[in-house]
């Protein structure tokens, strides 16, 4: 009987120990748990002092995060880890935007720098067919055409001005310099000057062509701006989005999420991947609120892009730009006759020179130079000196007569025209504006939904969670196993019913409608540029560039109004408005040459004070 005793007190300790197993190997695992948040500390350069070499009873933790139980997190760990998974967090988010932001910015610099070497090389063509086709008497004058293009690249950098008025001040003054110069038998004061100066609208000096010429390069130029525009306002409002600070409920809920698993000796398991995206999804709320506004802009941007290569492209436009500048001054020239009348009836006639004979249209005068060369008085031209200068008729101009100094004047005048000009090159030949814009369009179609995204973007990082497949061994929040809790949809309302971040009711963020407000701003700039209607690119007294997070509650009318808004499909009557040479912008740009007359101070100050107003509401 005492070993059969002995024998079950034997399989009694035996089962015992069995039982009481597992519970060992978990205290031991336990003891040897904490090696995991100490890693953790070592990596981040924090100091283990604060950290317990075993498990405490979480009952010795106030206010945990982490779930009850044994832990290797004291509560000041707790709270030094939730900033830690903030900072991780705010890393996470700039990382994932600056690829879209870097693009934004890079794309913006590329088109800028295009854009500027297209006008220099114009400048550069235009000056060299003038030297070779007017000489001297280009050279002298030169200053009227550099003006012009100074004023091209200042609007294309950013300088606030309307380009039809920089185009009417340069062809007052080119009417003014050719109308003296084509009437050298009279002397001129400013005052006379500034009255035929008002008159160009009335005698037409360069017909229609001026005007045509001016509204091609608006259009251009506008939609061109107004791309680069919206690539700047793209980045700034990524760089803003991406950097703003975490709410300290979604701090809490990313401690949870990435440390806890290590306070709870569960270093090797990553958070489930439904369970981060929810994190993420109520961290990024204020975030996703700017999705639809985003997505409007997008849309916007790459409507304008088709704008930026073809017949409506800068590089298009400047191509043959010294061609139609040659052919408006060639115009004048064949109706100086009819232009001076009209001038002279407005105006009166102006006082002659003394040594000049009177004759109502004096003939070229004619001076022997000490090289027994003769020079023409009036506009000099030298077609000998580029073949491609041809007559009305289509024909080579023939050399005059009478040796290397005598000129053709009046009607026999050569015409410059882009219908004669040999066919060119792309004046941006290092840069295919084409491949251009299909890349940045390829790259804004990415850029869609990035608000909505950035949580799939983020848990989608190997990292940072545990692969969709591996739901069933992954950390869900309180242990190692399942999630089992569905997907918050996307959008700020949807988020609060989030398990996981709670976010109020009625909450907004002020710097996410600062954004949504700058968004809308510049899609009704790029609406108006599509259209080929001005753009103010300026927002005076709109200030975007709070940085920070902040809520509050309330709506804000944000809406703008689509009437004007006619991308494909756009209507006749916007078509006529766009080519309407009367439709002008009522703020005034003036580099020079006559002065404005017609409004007083007060009504400018009035009608710019509107269209400010208008624009901006």
């Amino acid at each position: 009987m005492m070993f059969l005793n002995a024998g079950c007190i034997v399989r009694t300790l035996a089962l015992v120990v069995f039982m009481l197993r597992p519970c060992l190997s978990q205290l031991s695992s336990r003891n040897n748990a904490c090696s995991a948040i100490r890693n953790i500390y070592t990596s981040k350069g924090i100091s283990l002092e604060d950290v317990p070499n075993d498990a405490i009873h979480g009952g010795k933790v106030s206010n945990p995060i982490c779930p009850l139980g044994f832990t290797c997190c004291t509560s000041d760990m707790e709270t030094r880890l939730v900033r830690e998974a903030r900072r991780d967090f705010e890393n996470s988010v700039v990382e994932k935007c600056g690829f879209v932001r870097n693009m934004f910015v890079t794309k913006a610099t590329k088109l800028e720098f295009f854009y500027n070497d297209v006008l220099t090389k114009s400048q550069l063509t235009l000056n060299d067919m003038f030297i070779s086709t007017y000489g001297v008497l280009y050279q002298l004058n030169a200053y009227i055409f550099n003006e012009l293009f100074d004023d091209m690249k200042a609007y294309m950098s950013g300088v606030n001005m309307e380009v039809l008025d920089v185009f009417d001040d340069f062809f007052i003054n080119l009417m003014q310099k050719m109308f003296t110069l084509m009437n050298t038998d009279y002397t001129y004061d400013d005052s006379y000057l500034e009255c035929i100066a008002l008159y160009s609208d009335e005698v037409k000096p360069f017909q229609e062509e001026s005007r045509q010429l001016a509204n091609q390069v608006k259009r251009a130029f506008v939609a061109a701006r107004a791309f680069v525009h919206g690539l700047q306002v793209g980045g700034r409002v990524i760089n803003r989005v991406s950097e703003m600070l975490p709410t300290h409920r979604c701090g809490v809920a990313l401690m949870k999420m990435s440390y806890c698993p290590y306070c709870k000796g569960y270093g090797e398991a990553k958070p489930c991947y439904d369970y981060c995206l929810n994190v993420m999804k109520g961290c990024l709320a204020y975030q996703s609120d700017l999705n639809r506004s985003w997505n409007e802009f997008i849309d916007a941007m790459l409507t304008v892009a088709g704008r930026l290569s073809g017949p409506y492209s800068i590089e298009t436009v400047m191509l043959t730009f010294d061609y139609k500048i040659s052919h408006a001054i060639m115009t004048f020239q064949d109706n100086n006759q009819a232009v001076s009348n009209q001038l002279m009836n407005h105006c009166g006639t102006p006082r002659r020179k003394r040594s000049v004979p009177e004759t109502p249209t004096p003939d070229p005068v004619t001076v022997e130079t000490e090289d027994d060369e003769t020079t023409t008085e009036g506009i000099d031209i030298d077609t000998s000196a580029d073949p491609s200068v041809t007559s009305e008729e289509g024909e080579k101009a023939d050399t005059p007569k009478g040796g290397k100094g005598d000129t053709p004047v009046g009607d026999d005048l050569p015409v410059i025209s882009s219908v004669d000009a040999a066919p060119r090159e792309a004046i941006g030949a290092e840069v295919n504006l084409a491949s251009l814009v299909d890349d940045l369009s390829q790259r804004l179609h990415i850029a869609k939904n990035i608000w909505t995204n950035l949580p799939y973007q983020i848990c989608n990082d190997p990292d940072i969670s545990a692969r969709p497949e591996n739901e069933n061994n992954c950390w869900n929040g309180k242990l190692v196993g399942e999630y089992g809790k569905d997907v918050i949809d996307n959008g700020l309302t949807n988020q609060m019913n989030n398990p996981e971040v709670g976010i109020g009711s009625g909450t907004t963020d002020s710097l996410i409608q600062q954004q949504i407000l700058e968004l809308k701003l510049v899609i009704a700039k790029l609406r108006s540029a599509y259209n080929g209607k001005d753009v103010d690119f300026y927002d005076a007294g709109v200030d975007f560039g709070s940085s920070g997070s902040g809520s509050g509650s309330g709506d804000m009318d944000n809406s703008i109004p689509d009437s004007d808004f006619t991308f494909p499909g756009i209507t006749d009557s916007k078509k006529n408005d766009i080519d309407d040479p009367n439709i002008r912008s009522p703020t005034g740009h003036h580099t020079g040459g006559a002065p404005r007359v017609g409004f007083s101070v007060l009504t400018v100050v009035c009608v710019v004070t509107l269209s400010l107003l208008m624009r901006v509401w």
